[in-house]
């Protein structure tokens, strides 16, 4: 299996859309979660940077492949026994 940095899509992770009238008043931001591999659980974050694409950052920047392509949960229900967690600091994600 190689694991392999993909770019952060802009539509994924944190967008607003509001309509040219609307106004926003009051907002909460209860939680922070990204994927940092594509395909896998979420992980919590404090605080997370936004992209130019008005993603999240650090949000599916990796991705799993195999000779196929693009492992994912409909073709590899295994994937779903993998935990990842992530260390923004030191730029690595651990599976296990």
């Amino acid at each position: 299996m190689t694991y392999k940095r993909t770019p952060t899509s802009g539509t994924c992770g944190l967008l607003f859309a509001l309509h040219k009238h609307a106004t926003v008043t009051d907002a909460t931001l209860t939680h922070i979660s990204v994927y940092p591999v594509k395909g896998l659980d979420a992980v919590g974050l404090d605080r997370a940077g936004i992209t130019p694409g008005g993603g999240l950052a650090d949000d599916r920047v990796y991705g799993m492949y195999d000779d196929e392509g693009h492992i994912n949960g409909r073709r590899t229900a295994a994937i779903h026994a993998i935990e990842a967690s992530f260390d923004r600091d030191a730029g690595t994600v651990d599976l296990s």
